[in-house]
């Protein structure tokens, strides 16, 4: 499981810009889309389970902050 919500979107984010630069491309690269999709899907299952977990109180959301 990732180390934070946070980190888990900006791996969805990165996805999704992959994805949508795969599309422009065209039908020469329905393979990369493909594999694409099935990592974002995956993400997309990790967020749920890290969501599933916090909310049982299993995992933070947030760590406080320590400003020196």
């Amino acid at each position: 499981m990732a180390e934070t919500l946070g980190s888990l979107i900006d791996k969805l984010t990165i996805k999704n810009i992959r994805l949508n630069n795969l599309r422009k491309k065209g039908k020469k690269s329905r393979k990369k889309m493909n594999i694409v999709q099935s990592q974002r899907r995956r993400l997309i299952e990790e967020m749920d389970q890290f969501l599933a977990q916090a909310f049982k109180g299993k995992v933070r959301l947030k760590d406080e902050k320590v400003k020196l």
